[in-house]
């Protein structure tokens, strides 16, 4: 599998707060992973067909291709268009390239199926949503302290993995009723490196 990852630092959804990530964009970054020895051609129009047959060359050799967007809540509509249409490119009826979307909240905002601008894109969607750790917290810090060859044990007590997941869950409303809760890995990773 070949990953295309677009360069997406100062990417913004409108030119006024940063630069928007355009359809040419995705274009050159997927040549540059798939064909970096091709010179682009100039014209859009040629530029657009380059990539279909590069994917497909590539894709008639063995490779699978896999568009990657960080920070994709960043994307202007527009441009979600122009993800479906290079989703939509094919070699008789064999997809040339699958696309991960990775957003925050906002992303499944601009992405609500109610919204007449991006029907068509989301009738060709799977939106996952990753919830809070919860009760997987304590498996998430042993994997994370594991990585650096520690036990969890011997940085942290259950009672102070207890202690961080009602801190980052809130309180409850009602009894009986889970609270808010942020106890996701970025939330975790920041307590945990305060209190150390």
């Amino acid at each position: 599998v070949q990953v295309i990852e677009p360069y997406i630092v100062g990417m913004e959804d409108n030119d006024m707060k940063g630069k928007t990530l355009r359809a040419t964009h995705v274009a050159e970054a997927i040549m540059e992973a798939v064909a970096p020895l091709v010179k682009l051609e100039k014209s859009p129009e040629k530029r657009f067909r380059q990539v279909h047959e590069s994917l497909r060359d590539s894709a008639r050799t063995g490779y699978s291709h896999c568009l990657v967007i960080e920070e994709a809540h960043s994307i202007p509509i527009p441009v979600l268009k122009h993800l479906k249409r290079f989703y939509e490119l094919e070699d008789g009826f064999k997809k040339l390239i699958s696309i991960i979307l990775v957003g925050q909240p906002e992303l499944a905002v601009k992405l609500d199926e109610r919204n007449p601008q991006v029907r068509e894109v989301v009738q060709r969607c799977e939106l996952v949503q990753l919830q809070p750790l919860g009760e997987h917290l304590k498996p998430y810090l042993e994997a994370r302290f594991q990585h650096i060859g520690k036990a969890l044990a011997d940085v942290m007590e259950d009672e102070a993995v207890d202690a961080l997941r009602v801190k980052l869950s809130g309180p409850t409303r009602r009894p009986g009723q889970a609270g808010h809760s942020v106890l996701y890995p970025l939330a975790v990773g920041n307590v945990l490196t305060a209190a150390m």
